[in-house]
């Protein structure tokens, strides 16, 4: 029942989501998750949102929460381990469908019919909300030992991993390109806004006069600089 992990666990909409989307597809797919069974917003392109969600297989992936938690299966403790991991299942649902549905709708405007559709946006929600199965995970956090040792870790890794693939990627097109031609042609716009957004979250609680006496700033930094942060603290 930690809220505030199921709060932090909603960043990852505005800093991930919010970059890989067109301008308003971000907000549309959190309408349609939110109110999908009211009419303005049950149905893209005459498809029920409901079916669209269970044909992609989204809303079964596994909730970073529960990656090293075998749930009891007799029914009195496994209605308690549901409600008290809410806050996150919620969050991660929230995150995972709305982009989907964001995205899915982006691809059907622009002139995609359903299967890619479909396809493209359920591989954009892996890429962005990351698989978290045993599958999902890099080899060495799966022993036993490494699994409790490492609780958690895999989400910053594969946060990072983002983070760093589109440095590299708008790096590689300034080298082919050119500064000037990458960024006309808007090779450099996800990075930026990802990196934006990712800054302003972190920046805009550290300074907001509510906030900035927490630990409301820490709880966002992002991954690759909270780790080295913790790293270089235990070295201390």
């Amino acid at each position: 029942l930690n809220m505030a992990a199921g709060a932090v666990n909603l960043t990852q909409t505005p800093i991930n989501t919010r970059a890989f989307l067109k301008w308003g597809y971000t907000s549309k797919g959190i309408m349609r998750f939110l109110f999908h069974r009211m009419s303005p917003y049950s149905k893209i392109h005459g498809r029920d949102v409901r079916d669209i969600i269970a044909e992609s297989g989204v809303a079964k992936d596994i909730a970073k929460i529960e990656e090293f938690i075998d749930l009891d299966p007799s029914t009195m403790v496994k209605v308690l381990q549901d409600v008290s991991l809410f806050p996150m299942k919620w969050s991660e649902q929230f995150n995972r469908l709305s982009a989907l549905l964001g995205k899915y709708e982006e691809l059907r405007d622009g002139g995609l019919g359903h299967g890619r559709a479909l396809r493209e946006a359920t591989q954009l929600v892996t890429k962005l909300h990351f698989p978290f199965s045993r599958a999902g995970t890099i080899p060495m956090l799966r022993g036993p030992a490494t699994r409790l040792a490492m609780m958690f870790m895999s989400y910053p890794v594969h946060q990072t991993d983002l983070t760093l693939t589109l440095l590299g990627e708008a790096k590689d097109a300034v080298r082919a390109k050119g500064l000037m031609a990458a960024i006309s042609e808007g090779d450099l716009s996800t990075a930026t806004k990802h990196l934006m957004y990712m800054l302003g979250l972190w920046g805009g609680l550290a300074s907001l006069p509510y906030f900035k006496d927490t630990n409301a700033a820490s709880r966002v930094r992002p991954p690759l600089l909270d780790k080295a942060a913790d790293f270089g603290q235990g070295l201390g």
